[in-house]
C-alpha cells in the first residue's frame, strides 16, 4: 500500500495478488460471490465516498496483481 500526498492531492495505491480473477465491469468491481445483493458493499462505498469529494477510482488486474488508485 502506497499513501502519499502532492500539491493537497491524495494518492492512495493498493496492490495484492489473488488467485482468483478479478471480475470488472467498466470502472466497477464485480463480485463473483453466489449472493450479490449481500457482497461487494466495502467496494461500493469507497466509491461513493471517491465521487462525493471529486475524486478518481481505478480498478486494474493484470494475473496476479489487483491494484486500486484513488486520487483526491
Amino acid at each position: 500500500m502506497y499513501v502519499g500526498e502532492y500539491n493537497s492531492t491524495m494518492l492512495i495505491i493498493v496492490k495484492n495478488t489473488t488467485a482468483h480473477p478479478v471480475a470488472i465491469d467498466g470502472n466497477r468491481l464485480v463480485t463473483t460471490k453466489e449472493d450479490a445483493r449481500i457482497h461487494g458493499l466495502g467496494s461500493k462505498n469507497v466509491a461513493d465516498a471517491v465521487a462525493r469529494y471529486e475524486g478518481l477510482l481505478t480498478y486494474s488486474y493484470d494475473a496476479p496483481w489487483f491494484e486500486v488508485k484513488i486520487c483526491m
